[in-house]
């Protein structure tokens, strides 16, 4: 659990990085708006939600036997899919909310720990 929490921290500092860079481009490209502005904290909300339920059903399959793990891993990948679509859905539906704030925050959890990883590769003693 404790290994879940940690890389959720750092997942929600790169995700926290990504769309203040995000935002600060939006505004130096005159297509800053609030709309856009409550896309990405939505976006980014979910991403992180989305990551916390990742590492929770990984250490909850771990728990069970092979057959019953691959069954809830199943399940719980098909749940988040959904929440995924809903939040997609709702963003397009929603008149203060700009989709085009939410899409890339969903993709900020993959950049931060891939350059996480580039930077400590980077860094390695040779």
């Amino acid at each position: 659990m404790e290994v879940v929490l940690q890389e959720a921290r750092f997942v929600t500092k790169g995700v926290a990085v990504c769309s203040f860079l995000f935002l600060a481009a939006s505004l130096l490209f005159d297509f800053f708006s609030l709309p856009l502005l409550w896309g990405a904290v939505l976006g980014g909300a979910y991403a992180v939600a989305n990551f916390l339920l990742i590492g929770y059903s990984v250490q909850e399959s771990l728990t069970k036997t092979p057959e019953k793990a691959k069954g809830y891993m199943s399940r719980q990948y098909y749940l988040r899919l959904a929440l995924t679509a809903l939040v997609l859905f709702l963003a397009i539906q929603v008149d203060f909310i700009n989709p085009w704030g939410v899409i890339p925050a969903l993709f900020y959890p993959k950049i931060s720990i891939y350059a996480r990883s580039v930077y400590q590769y980077a860094t390695r003693d040779r």
